[in-house]
């Protein structure tokens, strides 16, 4: 159990000393399934990713990298990949009132803040506009 820390959904890969936040979710995530191999993770036939709200849109965000790290970085094509996202599936919608940040201008200012990694197939599909690979609707088709 990984207690979601990161205020990047999990997305972020800012580490850089000068910086004054770092923002390291997505690797994070990897570290500590590199973490698991120590302790047997090549006896485990499956693997499940599980998170609610922007833990829930890591699951999402990350699965494609995860599974890619297991299958060919780390050789373990016998370990099935899963995720749950439960309820972090959220809406590129307008804002309730004027004065409220659309999610979508949120988002492109996380990115920006976090140095968002973005799924490769969903990146690909929304070259000019990666900020909605944030939203499950339009990431979800794009996973493996």
């Amino acid at each position: 159990l990984i207690p979601y820390c990161t205020s990047d959904s999990w997305s972020g890969t800012r580490s850089s000393p000068s910086d004054m936040f770092t923002f390291m979710g997505a690797e994070i995530i990897l570290q500590t399934i590199k973490d698991l191999v120590p302790l047997g993770l090549d006896n485990a036939s499956s693997l499940l990713l599980a998170g609610s709200s922007a833990g829930g849109t890591g699951v999402m965000l990350n699965l494609d990298h995860v599974h890619n790290l297991i299958h060919h970085e780390l050789g373990f094509k016998h370990i099935a990949i899963h995720g749950v996202s439960d309820s972090g599936w959220f809406l590129d919608r307008a804002p309730y009132s004027q004065v409220g940040l659309p999610p979508v201008d949120g988002v492109k200012k996380g990115m920006e803040l976090w140095k968002a990694r973005m799924p490769k197939n969903c990146a690909a599909k929304y070259p000019h506009e990666p900020w909605r690979c944030y939203f499950g609707y339009r990431l979800y088709p794009t996973l493996t």
